[in-house]
């Protein structure tokens, strides 16, 4: 008996060292960075910036690589991206692609199918042109997208604001107590500013009362066959695939208790691998507070989400952001119990060494097997 107590404690020391020191190694993400527009496994640094011959806003943790127009402009839409290694990478895309105006025909304030449309803007007919700006704390990419079919000009502002840590964001220093926290390094935090917008003629569409402009944004995986299949969780909790087709639109929940939107990008098996966040508000030239209300309709390629906002007076200003976080890794290792991750990853603030906390948890382990085996001897 007490041989085979011997063995038996063996065993679960080799399993528990596996588990502490191996696997978390495997587990936790390498650091890539930008070479030639694209991540580098092989090379780690802290390295931010914008190449302005490839359009990629990058930090070492996250890529958005922007598209172009037929002109050759870069458009603020773009594919973010993050890889652990070749075998294993996401690619996802963010597409501003059209401002649509509308008449809210069933009043409930947001874009559906029952609405009367307007008019329909592409924000591919812009002309676009982009500034580079940086400090210490984030890096800026400011691109002006101008478009010469409205008199005056319609202008709208697209500023990617890639923070290199952790900060809280505000609506607007005007509106501090609006806020949420935005990751560094991870996600790019967007204003648009739509501005000069010229409404159509009253005639035959009713009171500007229930005249709305949404400005449709395309969720879409980019990603190349055999990768992970994405769904889109919602606020309350609901989960959307993206390739069913829906027949109209549905209302985005806000968080419960606060002042904004949230959607997440999670895998089959609920792994977080991105989310988008945006205010239920929206600033006008004045920096009075408009309400803006969600919608999304799914059409079997893409999730498509609908800022709407009322009728406005010349400016208007948004605010989505995205995120890209928790970089793929194999499905073996999403299944390790958490006990042996919280073991690893939360080690008391003087760092002892990995033998320390093995043999910590090992002895401990051994203790109470030797003390049920001597149990059930007696």
């Amino acid at each position: 008996m007490f041989r085979r107590a011997k063995l038996f404690a063996i065993l679960f020391t080799m399993v528990l060292l596996f588990l502490v020191v191996i696997v978390p190694s495997l587990y936790a993400p390498s650091v890539a960075t930008l070479s030639s527009g694209e991540y580098d496994n092989s090379q780690t640094n802290t390295l931010s910036g914008f190449n302005q011959s490839q359009g990629v806003l990058s930090s070492n943790k996250i890529m958005l690589s922007l598209l172009t127009s037929d002109n050759g402009s870069f458009l603020p839409s773009g594919i973010f991206s993050f890889t652990q290694d070749q075998a294993k990478k996401i690619q996802f895309g963010v597409h501003y692609s059209q401002l649509i105006e509308f008449n809210d025909t069933n009043q409930n304030g947001m874009f559906d199918l029952t609405d009367t449309p307007i008019n329909t803007t592409s924000l591919e007919e812009f002309n676009w042109s982009y500034h580079i700006m940086s400090n210490s704390g984030e890096v800026v990419l400011y691109q002006i997208g101008i478009n010469l079919k409205f008199m005056p000009p319609l202008v709208i502002i697209f500023w990617q604001n890639l923070y290199l840590a952790t900060k809280i964001v505000a609506i607007s220093e005007r509106y501090p107590e609006i806020n949420f926290t935005v990751l560094g390094e991870v996600t790019v935090k967007t204003l648009v500013l739509i501005s000069n917008y010229k409404w159509a003629p009253e005639d035959g569409y009713g009171n500007y009362s229930s005249r709305m402009l949404a400005l449709n944004i395309a969720l879409r995986s980019e990603a190349m066959p055999g990768n992970e299949k994405h769904l889109f969780q919602l606020a309350n909790g609901s989960k959307i695939d993206s390739t069913n087709i829906m027949v109209d639109t549905s209302p985005v929940p806000s968080v419960l208790g606060k002042n904004e939107c949230l959607i997440t990008l999670v895998t089959l098996n609920n792994v977080t691998h991105g989310e988008m966040r945006w205010f239920n508000m929206a600033i006008t030239e004045s920096e009075s507070l408009a309400p803006l209300n969600s919608s999304f309709m799914t059409n079997g390629t893409a999730f498509n989400l609908y800022l709407s906002v009322p009728h406005f007076n010349d400016t208007i200003l948004l605010d989505p952001s995205f995120s890209m976080h928790n970089p793929p890794h194999d499905n073996v290792q999403e299944f390790i119990p958490s006990l042996f991750l919280v073991l690893y990853s939360y080690r008391p603030s003087a760092e002892p060494s990995h033998l320390i906390v093995i043999g910590v948890a090992a002895s401990a382990l051994i203790t109470v097997i030797a003390y049920c085996l001597k149990r059930k001897r007696i």
